[in-house]
């Protein structure tokens, strides 16, 4: 199983913040996401609730114990919510690859992403 610190890191690459963007929210500093991050330090229960919050991932989860990352959900959607690992990993690659490999991805899965612009109009 995953470990708390190897969770948070994940979390946290997975919405593209930074130790410090994170720790802001937090109420914490940077320096205790680093020792977070690093397994030097957990955090109290307070802030455990607050990361689970702001994630919206359950504690179990957040701490390594389940590998289910949707927090609030019926039990009949649960099937079509949850998502494997590999699925997962793709999501996370794709957040990651710049834009031009994005779009060869949207391309070959024609799917089309709505713009901020054709929104606005």
């Amino acid at each position: 199983m995953t470990s708390f610190n190897e969770r948070l890191l994940e979390l946290r690459r997975q919405r593209d913040l930074s130790q410090a963007e994170l720790a802001q929210y937090v109420g914490v500093n940077k320096q205790t996401i680093s020792q977070y991050e690093r397994g030097v330090r957990r955090p109290d229960l307070d802030t455990l609730s607050i990361l689970c919050d702001f994630f919206n991932v359950s504690s179990d989860y957040i701490l390594g114990k389940s590998n289910v990352t949707i927090r609030y959900v019926d039990s009949s959607d649960l099937q079509k919510l949850c998502i494997t690992d590999s699925e997962r990993d793709l999501i996370v690659a794709y957040r990651r690859a710049p834009e031009s490999r994005r779009e060869s991805v949207r391309a070959l899965l024609d799917i089309k992403e709505k713009s901020v612009e054709s929104s606005a109009s």
